[in-house]
């Protein structure tokens, strides 16, 4: 009996162990079909062409940018990056259309773009974090403005809308509220972080139905 025993051990051992190479390579050849399988190319995308740039940090700007999409992008943050090229990439097509001003204001729709721009500064992205760009930025408009009000741009036709502007950003000192708000920050303990620095409707797609 003990014999018996025995062969049907042996018996059962080699089925399992049959069995264990065949499932095993079932694995390996379902495996191997998923990596041949051909990957489904998308069927509509979006061009983008940067086109000729300008000033002294266009191009130092366009590189950032790209590389902050494709960090984005990778983070299912936005659209898929499929590509790039000198001069342009190739974005992920999304049937959507930019939100109205009007749009924006809504409650409902403010409260999701808040929850998203949240979670874009939660990110963690290996880049430059130096709290210099909105002081930098800032110079730039106060130095165009003052080109503005001293006459030194000229817009034509010259309407009385912007006339009214112009008188009404003469009453603001401006150098004097950036010095006070820069102040403030540099009192406290603010940490910097990645940021979007460009919320306005134009920049926020509404996803549109089939």
């Amino acid at each position: 009996n003990n014999d018996d025993d025995d062969d049907d051990a042996a018996t059962s051992a080699k089925q399992a162990h049959k069995r264990q190479r065949f499932d095993s390579d079932s694995r390996d050849s379902s495996l191997l079909k998923r990596l041949n399988a051909p990957k489904q190319e998308p069927r509509e995308v979006l061009l983008r062409i940067y086109g000729q740039t300008h000033g002294d940090h266009a191009l130092e700007s366009m590189i950032t940018e790209s590389v902050v999409f494709a960090l984005l992008s990778e983070r299912n943050f936005g659209p898929k990056l499929h590509g790039i090229f000198p001069g342009g990439r190739i974005e992920q097509y999304i049937p959507a259309r930019a939100l109205t001003t009007a749009e924006l204001g809504e409650q409902r729709i403010l409260m999701k773009v808040a929850e998203k721009m949240g979670e874009i500064h939660s990110l963690n992205i290996p880049m430059s974090k130096e709290p210099d760009w909105i002081w930098n930025c800032m110079q730039r408009w106060v130095t165009g403005l003052e080109a503005i009000v001293k006459g030194n741009v000229q817009s034509n036709p010259k309407s009385s809308v912007m006339e009214k502007q112009m008188d009404l950003m003469q009453t603001f000192d401006y150098v004097q509220e950036i010095a006070w708000m820069r102040s403030i920050i540099n009192e406290g303990e603010y940490p910097v972080v990645f940021c979007h620095n460009d919320l306005q409707e134009g920049n926020i797609l509404l996803r549109q139905p089939p």
